[in-house]
């Protein structure tokens, strides 16, 4: 996570915009860059699986870069969820899915969906500079060559 929203803004309607880069793993290597924003004040509920912990509405943007094929942007919907009872660096999870929404190199004009999964885990004093891990599942992904 390289950036965690501004301050006080779980209280906010406006929720909490993260960022996110890193490496993509498995037989297709490359960068992944991400903005989600977390509704925190406006959809925030308990956590049934997690006592003292809170599940919020969250959407976001995710674009892959994979050299040498192009670049891959998808639209994502879901839960976020602490995972631990609520704290100043707790780990959190997504679940949700998505929709191909751009693409270049052999993903131009690409349609496609799917369900993802990652964990977020916290810096040593923060939310931000912790890893993030998670796989993706594409239930379609058409490509027009």
């Amino acid at each position: 996570i390289t950036g965690a929203g501004a301050a006080g803004c779980q209280t906010m309607a406006t929720g909490c915009t993260l960022t996110s880069t890193g490496n993509v793993t498995g037989p297709l290597l490359g960068t992944y860059s991400s903005t989600f924003t977390i509704l925190w004040a406006t959809t925030g509920q308990p956590n049934s699986a997690v006592a003292g912990g809170f599940c919020a509405d969250a959407s976001g943007d995710v674009t892959l870069t994979l050299p040498g094929l192009g670049t891959l942007t998808k639209h994502e919907t879901g839960k976020v969820c602490e995972t631990t009872a609520t704290g100043a660096n707790v780990p959190h999870q997504f679940n949700g899915t998505f929709t191909v929404t751009s693409g270049t190199g052999i993903f131009a004009g690409a349609t496609g969906e799917g369900s993802t999964t990652s964990t977020q885990q916290p810096g040593a004093t923060s939310a931000q500079g912790g890893a993030v891990s998670g796989s993706e599942s594409f239930t379609k992904l058409t490509l027009h060559l």
